[in-house]
């Protein structure tokens, strides 16, 4: 559940994952451009942010997944 978000601030919190209230992207939006070079010319930098943060958030609950079935056993 997304329960804030200031882009402009950079504060983006959410409740259910228990992630710091002050939100620092992993990487830059310039270093993002750098990966996805040409696919990322008609992105805004509001986009590019959108995508470092879900692909961020995608990686945290898959990492918590794993580390979850490890202790399982799984």
């Amino acid at each position: 559940m997304l329960v804030g978000d200031n882009r402009q601030g950079k504060c983006v919190l959410f409740m259910y994952l228990g992630l710091k209230a002050a939100y620092k992207p992993s990487i830059s939006v310039k270093e993002a451009r750098k990966i996805l070079g040409k696919d990322s010319v008609g992105l805004s930098d509001n986009q590019m942010i959108e995508i470092i943060d879900t692909l961020t958030l995608m990686a945290k609950q898959y990492l918590q997944r794993s580390s979850s079935k490890k202790e399982l056993g799984v």
